[in-house]
């Protein structure tokens, strides 16, 4: 019975073994059958991956520095208050325009108050200097910008005035909105890499800004006080008051301003006029002295030497000095001279 069991375990046992051999047989042939057929997968993989453009990875997103100065003119904002004076003053006309033309419409229409703005950069011997009408300011902000002549004293004036508004400004109207110009914008569409430049148009209507300026005006902002300098005569006492203003108004409120250039600033400061250009190139060079006495011209003292020499032309006679008679003509002198001709 022992015996049975064994030879029945035995042969099981061969049994097993010969299906295992049998099955990894059929295994490998399996294998060598799909290998080249996977190898060519793989291959296929690895071109297309390889043809494939390199797709960058998106940068993580950096935090935009918050803009907390915003343009009065424009509206645009700003990461710091160089930044915005830096704009202001690029762009004056158009950012400081519409404030100027209120302040100056404010002044003019007081009594007495002038009507014609003039440029106080501008020196008083050039033929060209800037007049304007009250009712168009920004040109002068204009002028001031691109100058025919003293360019020191225009860049000064520009930036003195820039720097008052902004000193106290108006009210910043909304934020402006982007534009995209049609032609570069047809360029980015069809594929071009140039960067395309967006521009920025007022969100705001005439109306509203003009009530934002009415309100700005009713504070009275101290840019008011250069207005009435620039309505006056032209002059060097007008000048200096406008000096005078920018420069009071801008050092109490601890805003840096450097020192006026000429046509600025010569009366005030005690400055000579002959160092003046018009002076200057008037000037001429000094004689020699002159060998000779010095006189004093304006006092009653006649120096003897002057005195001693004087000859006196007047001719004299035994009975004086003969008297001319202004009543005498020369048609009377020539019938005296015929008729003492005659006699003879």
């Amino acid at each position: 019975m022992a015996t049975e069991k064994a030879k029945n375990a035995a042969s099981a046992s061969a049994a097993l073994k010969a299906a295992m051999e049998k099955a990894a047989a059929l295994r490998k042939s399996k294998q060598a059958e799909l290998e080249p057929a996977v190898q060519e997968e793989t291959q296929e993989v690895i071109q297309e991956t390889a043809q494939e453009p390199n797709v960058e990875e998106p940068e993580p997103d950096v935090e935009e520095p918050a803009l907390l100065f915003r343009c009065h003119g424009c509206g645009r904002g700003f990461a710091s208050s160089e930044e915005l004076g830096s704009h202001v003053l690029k762009n004056a006309a158009a950012c400081s325009g519409p404030a100027w033309q209120a302040a100056a419409n404010a002044i003019g229409c007081m009594p007495g108050a002038g009507t014609t703005l003039w440029c106080p950069a501008c020196p008083d011997d050039f033929i060209g200097k800037w007049t304007g009408s009250i009712t168009k300011a920004a040109a002068l902000l204009r002028h001031a910008s691109c100058p025919n002549n003293a360019p020191e004293a225009h860049a000064w004036f520009l930036k003195a005035l820039t720097d008052l508004i902004l000193a106290e400004p108006p009210a910043p109207g909304p934020p402006p909105v982007a534009v995209t110009p049609e032609n570069e914008a047809t360029e980015a569409a069809g594929g071009s890499t140039s960067s395309v430049a967006q521009e920025f148009v007022s969100a705001e209507d005439g109306a509203s800004q003009s009530l934002r300026l009415q309100d700005w005006i009713s504070s009275s902002p101290p840019v008011m006080g250069v207005v009435g300098p620039l309505l006056a005569k032209p002059g060097p006492a007008a000048r200096e008051a406008a000096r005078e203003e920018l420069e009071t108004s801008l050092s109490s409120r601890g805003c840096a301003i450097g020192k006026a250039p000429l046509p600025f600033g010569a009366e005030a400061r005690g400055q000579d006029e002959d160092d003046s250009p018009a002076k200057k190139r008037k000037k001429k060079v000094k004689k020699d002295d002159v060998e000779g006495p010095a006189y004093d011209f304006y006092n009653q003292d006649i120096p003897m030497d002057v005195f001693l020499e004087a000859q006196d032309p007047t001719h004299r006679t035994a009975d004086g000095v003969p008297v001319l008679d202004l009543l005498d003509s020369d048609e009377e002198a020539e019938e005296q001279k015929a008729e003492d001709i005659t006699e003879l």
